[in-house]
């Protein structure tokens, strides 16, 4: 789960760090334009954060699923990865 969540925690803050540099500059009275902009800003960074989880964790958890649940048939990690590999494409 860690790099699953450094990846997510990672790619939120550069995204909304880069989604919000192009934000005008606000003035002293806050608008609903800042407001729901910053919000939009925010929901994409978070949705764009999911993909980073799922991009790292997803395959590094299908690989230990498969080790844990191949009842002896996988000598190693490695194993796990060249016969998925094989069997089921990049």
């Amino acid at each position: 789960d860690v790099p699953g969540n450094a990846a997510y925690f990672g790619g939120y803050h550069a995204t909304k760090r880069a989604l919000l540099q192009t934000q005008p500059q606000q003035s002293s009275s806050s608008s609903s334009y800042d407001y729901y902009y910053s919000l939009a800003v925010t929901l994409f960074a978070g949705g764009m954060a999911g993909m980073a989880n799922w991009i790292v964790a997803i395959p590094m958890d299908v690989i230990k699923s498969r080790w844990q649940t191949g009842d002896q048939q996988y000598a190693s990690v490695g194993h796990v990865v060249r016969d998925l590999l094989e069997k089921e494409g990049p």
